[in-house]
């Protein structure tokens, strides 16, 4: 025999080794399946982690909306308040009436309504006030646009507020009567 040639049990051996190589032994395969279901329970572990964390997610962004609709209720109540101001009140016991959260501390009608002005529509108020100290007033100026708001307090001695019968108000020099 040469030295390419094969003995008959040669190529046998060589045929049961190729056979090996291509069909994978029973434990083999096994080895295999078990792997694979250990792959697959794994996934599955993963996927119900995956899943607990999308509703805990979920549950978190419900709870967000939810918020964000109370804080957006919120805003909107402050603007509407804002748009529906009450700019027409001549004492407390009319703001009492108007606005239905007022906060109020003393003697809130001190000072006495001499006039006023004022516009919802176009969001403007002007006042004049008077509290009479004896030997004089103080009187305090009030113009409102919008959210912006002047005041001036000024101390004019020697006037005094008068009523006239119609109870409106206005100052003069002289005696109070």
């Amino acid at each position: 025999m040469g030295p390419n040639t094969e003995t008959p049990e040669g190529a046998e051996i060589r045929e049961i080794e190729a056979l090996q190589e291509v069909e994978p032994t029973e434990s083999a395969r096994e080895a295999e399946i078990e792997a694979l279901g250990e792959s697959l329970k794994e996934l599955k572990e993963n996927n119900e982690k995956v899943s607990l964390a999308n509703v805990g997610l979920n549950q978190k962004i419900g709870e967000l909306k939810q918020e964000l609709g109370l804080l957006k209720t919120e805003n909107q109540e402050l603007i509407d308040a804002k748009k529906t101001k009450t700019l027409n009140n001549t004492d407390i016991a009319g703001a009492e009436k108007q606005v239905p959260d007022i906060e109020k501390f003393g003697n809130c009608d001190l000072f006495r309504l001499i006039s006023k002005a004022s516009s919802k529509r176009e969001g403007w108020m002007k006042s004049t006030k008077a509290l009479d100290v004896g030997n004089g007033c103080i009187i305090q100026v009030t113009t409102q646009q919008g959210s912006n708001v002047a005041e001036a307090l000024v101390f004019v001695p020697g006037v005094h507020i008068y009523s006239e019968k119609n109870s409106i108000l206005y100052l003069n020099t002289g005696p109070r009567g």
